[in-house]
């Protein structure tokens, strides 16, 4: 099955992977009318990690994460995986996608950082409210499952093929194909790996 209509000179684009890296790349492609396709392995789409309501006190959380960290180390991700930051390298991307407005509206700018040892007595603390002025773009703190929530609405949910766990690669005649568990095969253009760490699609290069 090739992802490119007959006639259509532009390239087709297989995105193997629905994360974070393979939603932004199908939102540009989507912008600038390229033709796309993501086939992901996951039987339904998920973000990775919890919710957590930002009303929970600052020295709650982190006296919980202290406490998990030192037993044991592993369980700080129950807790904590879903929350994130992002700055001056990564805004400029949504900005220019024309998410930057919401993604604000699902943040919260973090204006300053403080170290704590284990006994939280206070250890330091790092003012980042001067990093809008110099560098254009606070630093903000977000859930993990809203920002992917936002991503996965602005890709057409028939451009996204679920339970396609891709088990080989091959190039043929300037094609490359896709060959799926589910012994189907898909052809285009071009391979964008979005996989993850363990990427199939690398693995099989």
């Amino acid at each position: 099955m090739s992802t490119q209509s007959k006639g259509d000179a532009r390239p087709s684009v297989m995105i193997v992977g629905a994360g974070f890296s393979g939603l932004l790349l199908a939102i540009l492609l989507e912008q600038i009318n390229v033709p796309y396709h993501i086939y992901e392995r996951a039987k339904e789409l998920c973000p990775l990690g919890m919710l957590m309501p930002y009303e929970i006190p600052y020295e709650r959380l982190l006296v919980q994460v202290t406490h998990r960290v030192l037993n044991p180390f592993p369980a700080m991700y129950d807790l904590v995986g879903s929350i994130m930051t992002m700055g001056s390298n990564m805004l400029p991307v949504f900005e220019q996608l024309g998410l930057l407005e919401e993604v604000m509206k699902l943040s919260k700018i973090l204006k300053a950082t403080k170290l704590y040892n284990p006994d939280m007595s206070e250890l330091a603390t790092q003012d980042m409210s001067f990093l809008k002025e110099a560098l254009g773009y606070h630093c903000i703190l977000f859930s993990r499952p809203k920002l992917y929530e936002l991503l996965l609405s602005r890709v057409p949910t028939e451009k996204i093929s679920l339970n396609k766990k891709v088990l080989g690669t091959k190039e043929e005649d300037g094609k490359v194909t896709i060959e799926c568990s589910d012994n189907t095969s898909y052809e285009g253009d071009i391979l964008i790996g979005a996989d993850g760490a363990y990427s199939s699609v690398r693995h099989s290069l």
